[in-house]
């Protein structure tokens, strides 16, 4: 069960997300970096040439050339001459010396000065140097450095949307790569259960990842010293408990043949409730020893005669199907104890008039047993959870029957799974068979017996 998580991408996404965007940042800041570099370069180089060409017109005329010595305009380069107080009298191109194409007062008599703005509705530049008579003025346009510019801006955008494009893919494989070791971590860690609490088995790197994994391997030291604590206690309360209920059980049965008729009902609903409370007594004992203990004692065991027609026949009426033969190995009370707790559950949700059915099939190396009945069938909330301890169904019981059947159905290596719809339910159970003829049928059972969990 997930709680407190809001779904979303991958944190591998979400970093290839990041670093592609803040690369599409940088590459987006460093075109318009260059793109202002550039243009400031181009527009001083002109200013640049434009003073150099004033200053060197205001010699020419402070040498006494005169105003009819003026030079006339180089290449995309204009000349105006300004009187004293700031006239315009003359031009290198007509259209420059009409008096709205003159330059702003202020900038003709703080000569040398520079100035940018509109002449004759064109974009130009202007350098004003004074001379003996006036002030000269050079001026360029600058509508070339605006579709020069042009030119680099859409080749700064192309190149800076080409790269952003390739970091993607290189983004998404860095991001992987820096968080494969929590990939790694989350799916070992994903195996830790009640039952499987060892510390994780990797190597990780010594940064963040390998601190979590470390914080993980001490937490689930701590949770199976726990768990084993636990386990130990409850086998323990169970063993102490199983004397006295015996016991109470035989002062029960022994008064109910020597008391009147007055106490014989009050007797036997207290001997009920004794038998409830050892039952309950020896599936906790049965649980902490499955927990404590792995293995088991291996005997040849006919599990339809043996095990499946004795208990099936504590439940009747039960319908009985089978073919094949069903020889396993394990301990044929345990197995009688697997298929009683399955019969029980069955009943109580079936009714005492509800249909049990209980048979087997083999199937080459493996023994398929089921228990079936008719009853309302499994709640949704309760499938996923099932085998739980204290999980209990719509007929009741102690929640203990199925844990217990899973537990010692793993312990004869085998595998227990339950299809449940409205009005069928079935448990069904696969278990090993043995080859009779064989001479080392118990060969890999050995040294099961006893071991400790």
């Amino acid at each position: 069960m997930r709680s407190g998580r809001r779904g979303g991408p991958a944190l591998s996404a979400r970093v290839a997300a990041v670093v592609a965007g803040l690369t599409a940042l940088l590459l987006a800041t460093l075109s318009l970096a260059a793109f202002l570099s550039i243009r400031g370069a181009l527009r001083g180089d002109l200013q640049e040439a434009l003073r150099r060409d004033a200053e060197a017109i205001a010699r020419a005329y402070d040498g006494g050339g005169g105003a009819d010595a003026r030079p006339g305009p180089t290449g995309r380069v204009h000349v105006q001459l300004y009187g004293p107080s700031g006239r315009l009298f003359a031009a290198s191109e007509p259209v420059y010396a009409e008096p709205n194409a003159a330059l702003p007062d202020s900038v003709v008599l703080d000569a040398p000065a520079d100035w940018r703005g509109r002449l004759a509705g064109e974009a130009v530049q202007a350098a004003a140097a004074p001379f003996r008579s006036g002030t000269v003025v050079v001026l360029a346009g600058t509508a070339y450095i605006g579709e020069a510019l042009e030119q680099v801006a859409r080749s700064l955008a192309v190149v800076a949307l080409a790269l952003s494009a390739a970091v993607v893919p290189l983004a998404w494989f860095a991001a992987r790569a820096a968080t494969r070791p929590i990939r790694r971590l989350a799916r070992a860690a994903s195996g830790l259960d009640f039952d499987q609490l060892d510390p994780l088995d990797l190597v990780l790197p010594d940064d963040d990842v390998g601190q979590l994994g470390d914080v993980l391997d001490d937490l689930a030291r701590r949770l199976r010293a726990a768990r084993d604590v636990q386990r130990r206690f409850l086998a323990d309360t169970s063993h102490e408990l199983r004397s006295p209920l015996t016991s109470l059980r035989g002062f029960l049965v022994r008064a109910q043949r020597t008391a009147g008729a007055d106490a014989e009902s009050d007797l036997a609903d207290a001997d009920r409730i004794a038998v409830s409370m050892s039952n309950l007594v020896e599936d906790l004992l049965e649980l902490s020893r499955g927990h404590l203990v792995r293995g088991f004692e291996p005997h040849l065991v006919d599990l339809a005669a043996e095990v499946l027609r004795p208990v099936a026949a504590e439940f009747m009426p039960v319908e009985f199907h089978g073919e094949g033969d069903a020889t396993v190995l394990g301990e044929p009370e345990r197995l009688r104890r697997l298929f009683r707790n399955l019969l029980a559950n069955a009943r109580r949700a079936a009714g005492p008039s509800g249909r049990l059915v209980v048979g087997w099939s083999v199937h080459g190396s493996e023994v398929v047993a089921w228990v079936e009945d008719d009853g309302p069938g499994l709640p949704p909330e309760l499938k996923e959870r099932l085998f739980e301890p204290f999980q209990r169904g719509p007929g009741g019981g102690t929640g203990l029957g199925l844990p217990i059947a899973r537990q010692l159905v793993e312990t004869h290596r085998g595998r227990i799974e339950a299809i449940s719809e409205p009005g069928c339910t079935q448990f069904r159970i696969t278990l090993p068979t043995v080859d009779v003829s064989s001479d080392d049928f118990g060969e890999e059972f050995d040294g099961d017996s006893g071991d400790e969990a």
